[in-house]
Formats: C-alpha cells, sequence, structure tokens
C-alpha cells in the first residue's frame, strides 16, 4: 500500500505568511483558503499547499514545476528549489530564511524573490513559493501554529503511541469521542515528522477534541510530535520489538514510547496518562509523569478490565467489561462488537478508558464502541470457491502477525 500523506485543511494564506515569515501578513494578501496540503505532486489540486521534501526515494523538489501546473496556491521548498521557480511567471517567492539566525548565507536570489515582509503594494500572483531552510521543520511550524493559534482554548488532545494497535485504538477511540464532542482524527497512519503535521492543518475552532497517533523510529522523535501537538492524554498499547533493528533493545523502545508520558501536564492541568497494565514496560511508565494515572488491561488490578472474552469467528468478539469507580462501585457491562480477534478487545478497552476520562455515559461509550468503523489494517476479501482471504499484512510486525495467527484459530474454532 503505498503512502502518500495529503489532507484537507483549515489553514489559509495568512497562517502560512505568519507561521513560516514569523510578520504579520501585509495588507496585501488576501487570507485565501488552502484546501488541502500534500507531499506528492500527484495530488495537487487548485488552492492545494504543496511541501516539496526529500523522500527516501525521490526529492519532492524535482516536482515542483508539476504542482505549479496542477494549480498549487502554495508551496514550501529549500534552496535547490528556487531554479524550477525562477521559470515560473505565475509564482511570487518569498525568502523565509533571512528571518532564521541560523539560516546560511543567501545566494543572490532570482528576480521574483520578495524578501519579507512583503511591500504592501504587491499583489500576489496565483501562487506563493516559501523559501525555507528546511521543508519539514516549516510544515512543522505551520502546524504548530494553527494547534496554538487557530484552535480553541479547551481543545482536549488524545495521543496514542505504542508498537502495534497505534491506528486500531485511534479510530475507535474517535469513534467513541464523536458521540458526545465535535471530533477530529488524524487520517490513516499519519503518525509521522511530516503525517502528524499534516493531521494537525485538518484543526479548526469547531473541534472540541483530536486523537492523535505518534509513532517513532529514533528516540526524541515522540517528544518533538507532543510539542507540536501539545497532548492532554496520551495513551500507551505496548512496547514490543517493532524496532528493534532501529534501536537495539526493547529497554530503548520503551524509552522512546515514554516520550509521550513525560511530555503530558500534571494532573491539574488535565494531564492523564492511560496506562495498559498487562504490559511491564507501560506499566512501569507511571513513574515518568505527575499525570493523573488510569490503568486498563485484563486483571482486576487495572481500573478498567475485561473478562469471559470470547471470540465470535468473522461476527466479531464478546466479553464483559468492568470499571472501578472513583467511589470503588465497580459497573460490569457486557459488550459484543464487530471486531475481528480477541486482541481486540484490548483495543475495545483502550477506546473505552478514553471515553471514561472524557466523562462519557456508558451508553455514549457502547454506541461509539459498537459503531467501530472498519479495522484499518485487516482486510477481508471473499475469494474463488467461497474462500475468504484475511490480509493483515500492511506494516506488520512480530506481534501483529501473531495476533493475525491467534485470529485464524479464533475462526477455525468458532
Amino acid at each position: 500500500m503505498a503512502d502518500r500523506p495529503n489532507l484537507e485543511t483549515f489553514i489559509t494564506q495568512h497562517t502560512l505568511w505568519q507561521a513560516l515569515t514569523g510578520t504579520p501578513p501585509p495588507p496585501s494578501l488576501p487570507p485565501g483558503p488552502i484546501r488541502r496540503a500534500v507531499l506528492d505532486s500527484r495530488d495537487v489540486e487548485t488552492g492545494s499547499l504543496f511541501i516539496a521534501a526529500p523522500g527516501t526515494r525521490t526529492d519532492g523538489h524535482n516536482f515542483i514545476p508539476q504542482a505549479l501546473a496542477r494549480g498549487a496556491d502554495a508551496v514550501i521548498c529549500e534552496e535547490r528549489g528556487l531554479t524550477c521557480l525562477a521559470e515560473s511567471q505565475r509564482t511570487t517567492i518569498v525568502d523565509c530564511r533571512t528571518a532564521r539566525p541560523s539560516a546560511p548565507r543567501n545566494p543572490s536570489p532570482p528576480p521574483n524573490a520578495i524578501p519579507h515582509p512583503l511591500a504592501d503594494s504587491h499583489t500576489p500572483t496565483s501562487c506563493i513559493a516559501y523559501i525555507v531552510p528546511d521543508s519539514n521543520i516549516a510544515l512543522q511550524a505551520v502546524a504548530a501554529y494553527q494547534r496554538l493559534h487557530r484552535t480553541r482554548a479547551d481543545l482536549q488532545v488524545v495521543a496514542i503511541t505504542g508498537s502495534v494497535g497505534k491506528t486500531s485504538t485511534k479510530e475507535l477511540a474517535a469513534s467513541v469521542l464523536k458521540q458526545r464532542y465535535h471530533t477530529h482524527h488524524s487520517r490513516g497512519n499519519l503518525n509521522s515528522q511530516q503525517g502528524l503535521p499534516l493531521a494537525l492543518l485538518g484543526l479548526h475552532t469547531d473541534h472540541q477534541r483530536t486523537v492523535l497517533e505518534m509513532g517513532m523510529y529514533h528516540l526524541g522523535e515522540i517528544r518533538r510530535l507532543c510539542t507540536l501537538a501539545q497532548p492532554h492524554i496520551g495513551l500507551v498499547t505496548n512496547v514490543g520489538p517493532s524496532h528493534l533493528q532501529r534501536l537495539g533493545t526493547i529497554a530503548r523502545i520503551a524509552q522512546a514510547k515514554a516520550e509521550l508520558i513525560e511530555a503530558l501536564p500534571n494532573a491539574s492541568h488535565r494531564g492523564i496518562a492511560i496506562l495498559n497494565h498487562d504490559d511491564p514496560h507501560v506499566r512501569a511508565m507511571a513513574a515518568r509523569t505527575d499525570a493523573r494515572l488510569f490503568y486498563y488491561g485484563l486483571t482486576p488490578q487495572a481500573d478498567l478490565w475485561a473478562d469471559q472474552i470470547e471470540s465470535l469467528a468473522m461476527k466479531g468478539i464478546r466479553f464483559r467489561l468492568h470499571h472501578r469507580q472513583q467511589n470503588g462501585r465497580i459497573h460490569s457491562q457486557p459488550l459484543k462488537l464487530p471486531l475481528l480477534g480477541t486482541h481486540n478487545v484490548q483495543t475495545a478497552l483502550a477506546a473505552a478508558a478514553v471515553g471514561l476520562v472524557n466523562h462519557l455515559t456508558w451508553q455514549q461509550i457502547v454506541a461509539g464502541l459498537q459503531r467501530a468503523p472498519a479495522q484499518p489494517r485487516l482486510i477481508v476479501t471473499p475469494a474463488i470457491n467461497g474462500a475468504t482471504i484475511i490480509d493483515d499484512t500492511y506494516n506488520a510486525s512480530p506481534a501483529s502477525t501473531l495476533a493475525a495467527l491467534n485470529l485464524l484459530n479464533d475462526l477455525r474454532n468458532g
């Protein structure tokens, strides 16, 4: 499955100008909407922002002419994009590097380059290109500006990480929160240094909650994502060997995932850490935060736990859920959900925990769980002669492969 992240946004030309130049937009610049942000020139439409960034296989700067031809209204690129831009007759170049003290010495700008602040008499053409020292950092700057200055003050941010189950948990948690709040959530698996900023561009002042996914390859990456997203609630699903080849040990993977918990505000400032009690590496993260702690799992030692778990094969799962309330009473709730595989009991518990700490009723939580969207990584396809293909290969890890094998066993016994 090709990863071509793009997203509908709620930013404007004014957002880009203020975030990238650090100055108020000039009167001559209209606050036109930027309808979507893309990293692939093939996804550009009229009204798009194209971010020219280096990729693993190619460099987005090579495709600036295609983005312009397809109607991009704004481009973010580095110095090497100037050659393509200088050949365009419909682009105004705004050099943002002079605003950065650490920026390298600028070469002679092309004839149509305009240093900021833009002259008030300037009438921009149909596309404005922002020249920056680093395209990825510039994208993050725009995302941070949108998150901090163009959302409501009481926006509650839920961030989810873990070795497996991030995307499924995010989708189910968002389904739960939508039963009470106007909820935004990141699309697909936009969880990287490029993907999460794209997700943040989709926020606006009507949103009361957002659910974001955070992935990582190295130490420090989740800490950086938290700086952009400013989460209040952090949820860790598990710690496993998914990135063992990069980080070397399970302990270092746990350290990387714990960066989310370390970034949370304390309990008096709405900070809540939702931790998988069954995973000792996750449970130990409680020592890294002053946020309120909430545990979920499969034993009564957790605040929210499940028992009587049963697979219904292709019809889903059934289990009984228990919640230890603050008054010491235990609320029990039988559930039947359209999720395949008993491993998804953990996913449902995590999503229910998000609903509980956001003050949803059990009626709302159950409705959100039962209206779960299709499982994002699991594709069930009818095949010839009555056979069924279950494809769980996308971005698979040892833990998710084991879960898929357990699902096959559930189906055989169901």
